[in-house]
């Protein structure tokens, strides 16, 4: 929300600034906030595998328990969301 509004103001601004250089930076800063979105809209988010020292400190973090429930949202291939059933969840979704 905070890119779609910060969008708002560069295009405003690029319309008001009368100074070439400002203009051709606040446009740059334009296209350097549009890129990412556009392409998150048509690719979808990168799929990142989480390395095993990270998956062992979310486990001891989460601290979860014989009668937790637990949901992973954009789990990926599964392994975590697999880790954590495997500790005796009530029920674990991916």
């Amino acid at each position: 929300m905070l890119e779609v509004f910060l969008i708002i103001v560069f295009a405003a601004f690029i319309f008001s600034v009368e100074i070439f250089w400002l203009k051709l930076l606040l446009l740059i800063i334009l296209i350097a906030l549009l890129i990412p979105g556009m392409y998150a809209m048509i690719k979808g988010a990168p799929f990142i595998i989480t390395d095993k020292k990270k998956k062992e400190i979310i486990l001891k973090l989460g601290g979860f328990g014989r009668g937790d429930f637990v949901c992973d949202l954009g789990c990926g291939d599964g392994s975590l969301i697999s880790m954590i059933a495997d500790r005796g969840v009530k029920k674990a979704v991916g």
